[in-house]
């Protein structure tokens, strides 16, 4: 939810609870004159900005990987859920949803083959959880892939499947997302 948006449904709870005595909005006039207005006010808003500090240090996460994906750079950033809010895990979707919300992109699906191919430093029992970019499929369905990366010490894997809306995954589980260019 926005700051903005904050701000209206705060000034609304102001309005619907001004609005059950009588008078209804010129309480709200009231309200906004009475003492502890300009403290409670000025609370909201430094909740405001304390939250807005931690998103800003999820938005902006150093470059974890740069990949040549049809001639241009492409700037991956890596996060776990614990990261993002979910320390006990959650799904796939909801990752998803915030990752987004946050201004991130699903990766190109020649970024996460080049992943695959060139990580070498992975460290051992790493999973790397890729949503990729939505694809057709024969039938004309959108089809969104999601690529994940395994390395056991002997053997990096890399496997490709659809969404699982029930599936959950653990806050430690990193996953890849493209940087927006700012």
């Amino acid at each position: 939810m926005e700051d903005g948006d904050k701000f209206l449904l705060y000034m609304a709870k102001i309005a619907q609870i001004s609005s059950a005595y009588d008078g209804g909005i010129a309480q709200l006039s009231l309200a906004v004159e009475h003492p502890d207005f300009e403290k409670e006010f000025c609370s909201f808003l430094d909740r405001l900005s304390v939250e807005r500090a931690q998103m800003l240090g999820l938005i902006h996460r150093p470059i974890w990987k740069t990949v040549m994906v049809n001639g241009r750079q492409t700037e991956l950033a890596k996060i776990s859920n614990a990261e993002l809010g979910y320390p006990d895990g959650c799904s796939v979707p909801t990752t998803l949803t915030k990752a987004l919300k946050l201004g991130w992109k699903v990766c190109p699906i020649e970024a996460t083959k080049k992943i695959s191919r060139n990580y070498h430093d992975q460290p051992i029992g790493e999973v790397l959880v890729i949503p990729a970019e939505i694809q057709m499929s024969l039938e004309g369905e959108a089809d969104m892939k999601f690529f994940v990366i395994r390395y056991d010490g002997l053997l990096r894997r890399l496997d490709s499947g659809q969404v699982r809306p029930d599936k959950v995954h653990s806050g430690d589980v990193q996953f890849v997302f493209q940087i927006p260019p700012f």
